[in-house]
């Protein structure tokens, strides 16, 4: 069968699974026939389970049950996506037609990730850089000076003795910093306190709005791609669930899926989360009185798109020069009060 879809082959320049799988299904190749495909690209673990799903379909499984019946012998990032795809066309939904949409999306949504990392790589490479100079005058430099001033019987001005008690702190606090930077790296890892780090994501000055924007943006747009796809609404929640990369969110959205099919709208659904903002509430309640959903989550999702684009452009203009002014003023504090006592001891000489 291979042979005779040869020539439908799309030439991928990504290594995606998923946009792989979208270039196929719009070429109208069976999907096992596809994955067999896909596979033979995959480092051997992804081989393997893609190959052992592409089988199970050959046997009459529904995909979404091939992905469950793989165990843990599949890789999470790729069971992650696959259970996405399979949610993108279940009862009949057009998957040549919603998944490509997802896809695309999907892609947006990592350009804009890849643009709020570089919003905060600058700052926070400054803030690294101001810190190791703290560390730096703390643990080489504060201590000689305090061997001059013990040697020469100083009085200090309070600045030296604040700034000498502060050196002395600097190392500790540091350890302790570096560690629950890991115990957060790790936390984002575990699933039990996912749910805390997001929430301490969220609160942040100016980091957290973005965020809050990124996840909201996500959800409006991959879930109206699903329903212009002609996905029904239950059906295009749990598919925009498995896709997004906030899993706080990405839970909440299932839950929204689980009240819309028990016959409740999907802004009431909205209004009980505490994870959707109550703007977006109102615009999907706007939709509903429409007739139209898919049209007033594109408008959130514009909404979302430009203020996350104002939130970057703030935090480059105004984050770095910041950092700056607090390294230089830094500088400018620590120099008097380690200078100031032996000026007054070079008076005091003269």
């Amino acid at each position: 069968m291979l042979d005779q879809t040869a020539a439908y082959e799309p030439q991928v320049s990504t290594e995606s699974v998923a946009e792989r799988i979208a270039l196929w299904t719009e070429a109208r190749v069976p999907l096992p026939e596809a994955l067999d495909a896909i596979a033979e690209d995959l480092p051997p673990a992804d081989r393997r389970a893609l190959a052992a799903v592409a089988q199970r379909l050959r046997q009459g499984e529904g995909l979404a049950e091939a992905v469950a019946d793989s165990g843990r012998e599949m890789p999470r990032r790729l069971r992650r996506t696959l259970q996405a795809i399979a949610a993108c066309a279940p009862r009949g939904a057009d998957l040549a037609a919603a998944l490509p949409a997802v896809v695309s999306q999907q892609a947006t949504f990592r350009q804009r990730r890849r643009r709020l990392w570089a919003a905060l790589a600058y700052p926070t490479l400054l803030l690294s850089g101001l810190w190791a100079l703290i560390v730096f005058l703390a643990v080489f430099v504060a201590p000689g000076f305090q061997e001059v001033y013990d040697e020469f019987d100083l009085e200090l001005p309070n600045m030296t003795v604040f700034a000498l008690a502060a050196a002395r702190q600097v190392a500790p606090i540091t350890l302790v910093a570096l560690l629950v930077v890991f115990a957060l790296v790790a936390a984002c890892r575990a699933q039990a306190t996912a749910r805390v780090v997001h929430w301490l994501a969220t609160g942040l000055p100016l980091v957290g709005g973005a965020v809050v924007d990124a996840s909201h943006l996500e959800f409006s747009a991959l879930t109206a791609a699903l329903l212009h796809a002609r996905t029904p609404l239950p059906d295009a929640l749990r598919a925009a669930a498995s896709g997004l990369a906030d899993r706080s969110v990405a839970r909440a959205t299932g839950r929204l899926a689980q009240r819309v099919e028990e016959g409740e709208t999907l802004s009431g659904a909205m209004d009980q989360s505490l994870h959707f903002e109550r703007g977006l509430a109102a615009q999907v309640r706007w939709g509903e009185s429409e007739g139209d959903v898919a049209a007033a989550l594109d408008n959130a999702a514009e909404q979302y798109s430009r203020r996350l684009d104002y939130a970057c452009v703030f935090l480059r203009r105004t984050a770095s020069p910041v950092m700056v002014v607090a390294f230089v003023c830094l500088v400018g504090i620590l120099a008097l009060a380690f200078v100031l006592p032996l000026i007054k001891l070079i008076e005091g000489l003269t």
